[in-house]
C-alpha cells in the first residue's frame, strides 16, 4: 500500500514537472513595437495595425499636424502618440525632418513611453529619420528595424546596411546615370538632413552620438515594403530582409449597410476612386459621363476632404472613412482610379480589380507602368480630359481582357508559402531572441558578383588592347612626321 502511494506521489509530481517545463518553453517574453512616422504616415499605420494583429503592443508616433487626415482610418489595438510640431515654420523636407528630431527628441509624452515601456523595437523609415532615431534607439536600448518602401527609400537604406544588392533591368548608359541620380539623392541627405541633426544631438542626446560611418552598425533587419509582382530591383544577400509589402492585404469585409443599399441600385457596377481632392471636377464630370441610370454605373469617391454636394450627379457617392480594400475588393468594383502608391498597386493586385492610374510622382510612374506591363493597368500621363476617361473607363469595363490579367496577378499574390504577416512575425521574433549575436545569417565581408568580376576582366583586356593600339599609332605618328620631315629637308636642300 504505501508502495503504491509513492508511486502515484511519483507520478504527480513527474506530471507536474513536465507540464512546467512545456508551459515554460511555450512562453515568450512580452514585445512591444514602438513605429515613428515623420513622414509616409498612412503606410505606416497599416504596418502599425498589421504588427498590432499580430498580438505585438504597438504604439505610432505621428506629428501633431495632419495626423488624423492622414493615417489609417480602422486602426485597431494600436496606441498614438502625437509629438508637437508647431514650430515647423517654412522649409524643404530635410529641414522640417530636423526640427520634428528636435520636437521629438524633446516631448515628454515619447520620454515617458521610452522610460515605462521600453520597447523592444523602434520601427522607422531610414530616410530622414535614421540620424535621429538610431541614436535614440541606442539610448534607451531597443533594438532598431529600418522599414524600406519606394525606390529612392529602398536605394538608401540597402546601401546603408549593405544587406541587398541593385539589380539593373536597364542598358549601361542607361543605368549609370540612374546610379548616379541616386548617388546624388544619398549625397543630398547626409548634407541637409544627417550632418544637421548629429549636430542637434550632440546638444540633447550626446551619450548616444554615433559617427555617420557607423550609423547602422546596430541594424539587424531590414523590413522590406515592395513586392515581387511591384518590383525585384534588389537581390537580398540575407534573410533578414524581410519582404513584406502585401502584409495589409485581406479579404474584403461588408461596407456600411446605407452605402452598399446605394450602389447596389446600379445595376451595372461600381467604379471606386481613391484620388485626391485635386481631382474633384474630373470625377464630378466623369461621373455625369457614365450611365447613371439603374442599368448604369455607381461612382463610389473615398475622399476625407471633399464633402458630399447637393449638386453632384445621382451615381456619385462620396464616403470619407469606408476602408479602401473594401471598396477594392468589393465583388461589384469593376476597376480603379487612383495614383498607383505601393499599397494601392497591391490591394489592387490582390483583389484582382484593374486600375486607371494618375502618377504624381516617380515612384507612382514606375507602379503604373508595371500596372501596364502586367496588363491590368492603364495610365494617364498628360493631360487628364474627362471625356478620356470616361471613354477609357467603358473600354476597359467591356473587355475582358484587363480583369483576367489582374486576376492572374492576384493568384501569383495569393498563392504562397507563406503570407507576409508570418514573415513579420517570425522575423521580429528572430531578431529578438538572436539581436547582438554574431553567429547567424551574416552579411558577407566582401561581395563581388560573377558579372562584376568578368566586366573587370574584360574591361582590363580592353584596357590593354587599346593602350597597344594607341601605342602603335603614336609610334607609326611618330615615324611618319620624321620621314616626312627628313624628305622636306632633302629637298629644301636640293634646291638650294
Amino acid at each position: 500500500m504505501l508502495y503504491l502511494v509513492r508511486s502515484l506521489l511519483g507520478a504527480a509530481l513527474l506530471l507536474q514537472l513536465l507540464h512546467n517545463s512545456v508551459a515554460s518553453s511555450l512562453l515568450t517574453p512580452p514585445q512591444l513595437a514602438l513605429i515613428v512616422a515623420f513622414e509616409d504616415v498612412y503606410d505606416l499605420s497599416l504596418l502599425a495595425n498589421t504588427i498590432s494583429g499580430l498580438g505585438i503592443e504597438t504604439t505610432l508616433v505621428v506629428s501633431s499636424s495632419g495626423a488624423s487626415y492622414e493615417r489609417y482610418e480602422n486602426l485597431n489595438g494600436v496606441e498614438l502618440i502625437s509629438i508637437n510640431n508647431t514650430s515647423l515654420g517654412a522649409g524643404d523636407d530635410d529641414d522640417r525632418a530636423v526640427k520634428l528630431c528636435d520636437s521629438f527628441i524633446s516631448d515628454i509624452n515619447v520620454m515617458q513611453y521610452a522610460q515605462k515601456m521600453q520597447p523592444t523595437f523602434v520601427i522607422f523609415p531610414g530616410v530622414r529619420h535614421d540620424a535621429c532615431l538610431l541614436p535614440w534607439t541606442l539610448s534607451i536600448h531597443s533594438i532598431p528595424v529600418i522599414w524600406a518602401r519606394g525606390h529612392y527609400e529602398e536605394f538608401y537604406a540597402f546601401t546603408k546596411t549593405g544587406m541587398a544588392l541593385p539589380v539593373h533591368e536597364l542598358n549601361f548608359v542607361q543605368s549609370f546615370i540612374e546610379s548616379l541620380n541616386l548617388r546624388f539623392f544619398v549625397y543630398n541627405i547626409e548634407n541637409k538632413y544627417v550632418v544637421p541633426t548629429q549636430k542637434m544631438l550632440l546638444e540633447k542626446l550626446s551619450q548616444a552620438t554615433i559617427p555617420l560611418s557607423n550609423l547602422y552598425s546596430n541594424v539587424q533587419l531590414v523590413l522590406w515594403g515592395a513586392d515581387p509582382i511591384l518590383r525585384n530591383n534588389y537581390s537580398p544577400l540575407t534573410q533578414l530582409v524581410a519582404e513584406i509589402g502585401c502584409h495589409h492585404c485581406r479579404g474584403p469585409q461588408p461596407l456600411p449597410a446605407d452605402l452598399q443599399k446605394e450602389l447596389i441600385e446600379f445595376r451595372t457596377g461600381t467604379i471606386a476612386v481613391l484620388l485626391d481632392e485635386n481631382y474633384e471636377a474630373l470625377v464630378y464630370d466623369l461621373a455625369q459621363k457614365l450611365p447613371n441610370n439603374r442599368q448604369g454605373l455607381a461612382v463610389m469617391w473615398k475622399n476625407k476632404n471633399t464633402k458630399s454636394d447637393k449638386d453632384k450627379p445621382s451615381n456619385l457617392f462620396i464616403h470619407r472613412n469606408v476602408d479602401r480594400q473594401d471598396i477594392i475588393g468589393y465583388p461589384r468594383t469593376r476597376l480603379v482610379l487612383c495614383h498607383c502608391t505601393d499599397s494601392e498597386f497591391l490591394e489592387s493586385a490582390f483583389h484582382g480589380t484593374p486600375m486607371v492610374c494618375f502618377p504624381r510622382k516617380l515612384d507612382e510612374q514606375r507602379n503604373a507602368l508595371r500596372a501596364h506591363q502586367l496588363g491590368f493597368g492603364y495610365i494617364f500621363e498628360s493631360s487628364v480630359v474627362s471625356d478620356n476617361v470616361a471613354n477609357v473607363v467603358k473600354e476597359i469595363h467591356q473587355s475582358t481582357h484587363y480583369r483576367e490579367n489582374a486576376r492572374s496577378a492576384s493568384q501569383a499574390i495569393r498563392d504562397r508559402s507563406s503570407h507576409a504577416m508570418d514573415r513579420i512575425q517570425f522575423w521580429l521574433g528572430y531578431t529578438a531572441r538572436h539581436y547582438g549575436e554574431s553567429k547567424n545569417l551574416l552579411l558577407p565581408k566582401k561581395v563581388s558578383t560573377y558579372n562584376e568580376t568578368l566586366q573587370v576582366i574584360i574591361g582590363a583586356l580592353l584596357g590593354f588592347f587599346f593602350a597597344i593600339m594607341l601605342s602603335v599609332l603614336f609610334y607609326f605618328s611618330i615615324q611618319f612626321r620624321d620621314i616626312s620631315k627628313k624628305k622636306f629637308d632633302h629637298k629644301k636642300k636640293h634646291k638650294k
